[in-house]
């Protein structure tokens, strides 16, 4: 019996995806011999990088979704100060993934209330807080969503610069496809 890293596991599907089951969020074009990186955020953040060995991939797995979290502006800095109060210390997984929007959610309100009364018990919340940053109804989930997609673009960023994914990056998890808009926009691309 052999055991595998979840996102190892997803990464050997990569190569395998079809067209129709993909979605482009930018095109490009992957260089022959390139490596692939995946990126997926749901109950966690997992991430791997594809080897390209001879023209076969090869998966490898990682636990960087417990990295530090990279805080780049003033309202990420709130954020991991919150984070590092709560936990002990601010990791990407506390940010980009299912209980990133409960921990952003606080921050992104600054002490207001939630014009879309999300109630941060209902583990349904963060469908919630994206129904109503979609909808305009909430500033605050509105901002929630912004931080959510930004930190999860950066991180894409930086795992296809550690990898030096010339292949492609690819965007998987449970959350990608419910915020496929959000991640669209420029924030997640930028």
């Amino acid at each position: 019996m052999s055991l595998l890293n979840d996102l190892q596991a997803m990464a050997y599907a990569v190569p395998e995806l079809r067209e129709s089951e993909l979605h482009t969020l930018q095109d490009g074009e992957a260089l022959r011999g390139g490596n692939i990186a995946l990126i997926a955020a749901g109950t966690g953040l997992g991430q791997a990088l594809l080897h390209n060995v001879d023209g076969r991939f090869v998966p490898s797995p990682s636990e960087g979704g417990h990295a530090d979290f990279a805080a780049r502006t003033d309202r990420e800095f709130a954020l991991a100060h919150a984070l590092t109060e709560r936990y002990g210390r601010a990791d990407v997984e506390h940010v980009i993934s299912g209980r990133g929007f409960f921990n952003i959610h606080p921050v992104a309100h600054r002490g207001r209330a939630c014009a879309a009364n999300v109630n941060l018990d209902d583990p349904d919340a963060p469908a919630a807080m994206t129904l109503a940053a979609a909808e305009r109804r909430c500033a605050g989930c509105i901002e929630t969503v912004d931080m959510f997609v930004d930190a999860y673009g950066a991180e894409a960023g930086n795992l296809a610069l550690r990898t030096v994914s010339t292949g492609g990056l690819f965007v998987g998890g449970g959350i990608a496809p419910k915020i496929l808009p959000a991640l669209s926009a420029g924030t997640f691309m930028t």
